[in-house]
Formats: C-alpha cells, sequence, structure tokens
C-alpha cells in the first residue's frame, strides 16, 4: 500500500462530509482486517495520523453510526496492532499524546464490550437497507 495512500487515508477520516468519513473508517477497518501487518510495529509502519484521526473519530459524538463504526474500526486497529493491554500502547513519538491516552482508555474501557458485538460481516458499519 503506499505511503500516500495512507496519508490521504488519515486526512479523509476528518472530511467535512459524513460520506467521506464513513468510507474512510470502513477502509481502516478493512485494512486493520485484511492487511494488519501494516499496523504492526507499534503503529510504525502506518502513519500515526490514521490512528490519531480515527480517535478523534471515536470522540465525535455527533452522528452515532459513525461513531459507532469508528469504535469498531478502532478495535481492529489495536487488534492488529498487538496492544492487548494498555499498558502496551506506545507513547511519545510514536503516536501523538493525545491519541495514545485515547487507545489506552479505549482498552482499558470499551475494547471488549465492542468486540463481543462485532459482526465479521463486511458491512456491519454501514445502514441497514
Amino acid at each position: 500500500v503506499p505511503a500516500q495512500l495512507l496519508s490521504a487515508l488519515g486526512t479523509t477520516l476528518l472530511d467535512r462530509a459524513l460520506d467521506v468519513r464513513q468510507s474512510a473508517v470502513h477502509a481502516v477497518k478493512t485494512l486493520a482486517r485484511l492487511r494488519p501487518s501494516l499496523f504492526n510495529g507499534n503503529g510504525v509502519n502506518l502513519p500515526s495520523q490514521i490512528i490519531a484521526n480515527l480517535a478523534t473519530a471515536c470522540q465525535d459524538k455527533r452522528n452515532t453510526l459513525l461513531q459507532n463504526a469508528a469504535q469498531r474500526s478502532m478495535m481492529h486497529v489495536v487488534a492488529a496492532c498487538g496492544w492487548g493491554t494498555p499498558d502496551k500502547v506506545p507513547r511519545g513519538a510514536a503516536l501523538p499524546t493525545e491519541a495514545s491516552i485515547y487507545c489506552a482508555d479505549f482498552l482499558r474501557r470499551s475494547a471488549k464490550r465492542i468486540a463481543a458485538m462485532d459482526s465479521e460481516a463486511e458491512d456491519s458499519d454501514t445502514e441497514a437497507a
């Protein structure tokens, strides 16, 4: 996966258009599930911008559907990164402080609950028809 594509994906997570953000969140989830090697090495292989912007999307309460999709994507990202516990989340230069705090808190409070409810269906984070 080209670095420019990953950078663009990180940027689209904060796009003004809801549909663009939702597509970007779904793309991150798909990458985490199908290409976990992109997330290995404490997230170093993946631009930290993606993880930081995904953390921002997880905290955005303006759209519940998007927030829930972002949280499910975050669950797959932290699993792909190998961050099974809050103390494994990198701090410092590897990940922005706000993102590392959110990821650790996410693992502490939400990851197990979301994992229990997550569907393996490919369209599990899209609206029902």
